[in-house]
């Protein structure tokens, strides 16, 4: 579609029930292939953990699309959304993450994410 579609979020109607309810946990996994995804996705999580207590477990795989990982993550801040890496207790550390466009084949890895509301947002 041309730009003034793109910009502006979809009405789809999100169904009362899906609305009203409260949600612990959010789970979604590598979520995003295009640049809609990674305009649309951050706005959508902060639409369901605004005023909540919920937060959003997200798998990803870190460096399939480096240049839309790091539109993304600036997204997700954008929309006062903090991003933190999580593994199970006592699991080693992962490898740490090389600097951004520094490598030319950069080793995939999937990564666990907590996403909450910035506290200053709730």
């Amino acid at each position: 579609g041309d730009e003034s579609t793109r910009s502006t979020p979809r009405s789809a109607g999100v169904n009362p029930r899906l609305e009203a309810t409260e949600w612990d946990v959010i789970v979604g996994s590598d979520l995003v292939y295009d640049d809609d995804g990674v305009r649309y996705l951050p706005r959508a999580v902060r639409h369901f953990l605004r005023k909540r207590r919920t937060h959003f477990l997200y798998a990803h795989t870190k460096y399939r699309y480096e240049l839309r990982d790091m539109a993304l993550w600036r997204e997700f801040d954008e929309c006062g959304l903090d991003v933190e890496e999580v593994r199970e207790d006592g699991a080693p550390s992962p490898p740490s993450s090389p600097e951004p466009l520094t490598q030319l084949f950069p080793e995939k890895r999937i990564a666990v994410l907590r996403i909450t509301l910035r506290e200053e947002d709730k």
